[in-house]
């Protein structure tokens, strides 16, 4: 279904906007002012002409790949010849100022070279690349990216969740499994890293929070300083996930298996939050291969955004979508994946709680 945008006196939003020449080179200026364009910008997948200030070196790229990547290839170097030349106690008090909680138990060598280190929040060893530590790549116990056995699966499970009931056979983390909501006696396929991650069978929609909305609520309210108003439904008469009062923001991440047959009412959602000065920007993550909402308030991802890593490039895009200053360094996300986390074990704390209450009543 193609779904036109809302009806609205301002021209910009009547049609999908596109980015221009001035606005694409403002955002290379803001990532990297050494970087000269020098052709001219047409989409973000029409390669174009660049130059690097630093190094005077002319390279050819698309818009794309040089707002993720805005360096020239000598520069990279520059950068690796740096990390290689770096000294045990230089690397140390680096990362310490990115991850405090990873303690470093091995040797330095370079950036790729993998270094024996410990999780002081649960004791976990592992050896992972230096790079990837500077990253803003922690624990993968604590991050929830561990490899996990079926033992490990049920352990965890029981410790969070009693909505779901696993009846399939569990063969990786990302491979899908019968899973049964103990509220409403249904059963359908989940990957377990979606189990363990909050996603909610769908009669408990609206109910809590999962961890990828968590994290929009965290990262805004850390950029927009500002508290939102979760779960609103008497500002349009239609629950809102998170609303942002004094900047007139609203956001909205769902996942598209759950909204693929919802997407007139999310635009219903739109127009009315329109019609009263609001912008509201719906999130559909897990919408592989999905181009079927035209719409510039709307975000369609790829991933399923379970991942410390998705989860970042999701609110960066987000952060992107509302032209707010996106963060310079992993401060604020790796603040904001922290809170969510926090806040997903106290919705499955509570949820528990009224379920044994509901059961002691009964």
């Amino acid at each position: 279904m193609l779904l036109q945008p809302s009806d609205s006196n301002c021209p910009a939003e009547a049609s999908n906007h596109k980015k221009t020449a001035e606005e694409f080179a403002a955002q290379i200026a803001s990532l990297n002012p050494n970087i000269e364009i020098l052709s001219p910008y047409k989409t973000a997948r029409k390669p174009i002409r660049c130059r690097c200030r630093v190094h005077d070196f002319e390279w050819e790229t698309t818009p794309d790949s040089l707002l993720s990547h805005p360096r020239c290839r000598l520069c990279v170097n520059d950068k690796l010849r740096a990390e290689r030349a770096r000294s045990q106690e230089e690397f140390c008090a680096l990362l310490e100022t990115i991850d405090p909680e990873i303690e470093v138990i091995g040797r330095y060598v370079n950036s790729s070279t993998p270094i024996a280190c410990r999780c002081r929040k649960c004791g976990y060893e592992w050896a992972p690349q230096p790079v990837n530590l500077l990253a803003g790549y922690g624990c993968p116990v604590c991050a929830g990216t561990k490899r996990l056995t079926r033992k490990e699966l049920n352990r965890r499970l029981k410790a969070i969740r009693s909505d779901f009931v696993v009846m399939g056979k569990y063969r990786s983390r990302k491979k899908k499994l019968t899973v049964q909501c103990t509220h409403c006696g249904r059963s359908f396929e989940m990957t377990p890293e979606n189990l363990l991650h909050g996603t909610r069978c769908s009669c408990q929609q609206g109910r809590h929070s999962s961890t990828q909305e968590e994290f929009v609520a965290e990262l805004l309210e850390i950029v927009l300083q500002e508290k939102p108003l979760r779960h609103d439904r008497q500002l349009i008469g239609m629950e809102l996930d998170m609303f942002f009062p004094e900047h007139k923001i609203a956001v909205e991440p769902g996942a598209w298996y759950y909204h693929q047959d919802k997407l007139d009412s999310d635009q219903e959602k739109r127009k009315a939050c329109a019609e009263r000065g609001i912008r509201l920007i719906t999130v559909y993550y897990g919408a592989k291969g999905e181009r079927s909402v035209n719409d510039k308030d709307v975000l369609c991802i790829e991933s399923e955004c379970v991942t410390d890593r998705d989860k970042v490039s999701m609110g960066k895009r987000i952060l992107n979508m509302l032209g707010l200053t996106r963060p310079t360094d992993t401060d604020c996300m790796q603040e904001a994946l922290a809170k969510a986390k926090v806040g997903i074990q106290e919705c499955t704390r509570d949820r528990r709680h009224v379920d044994e209450r509901q059961s002691e009543g009964e």
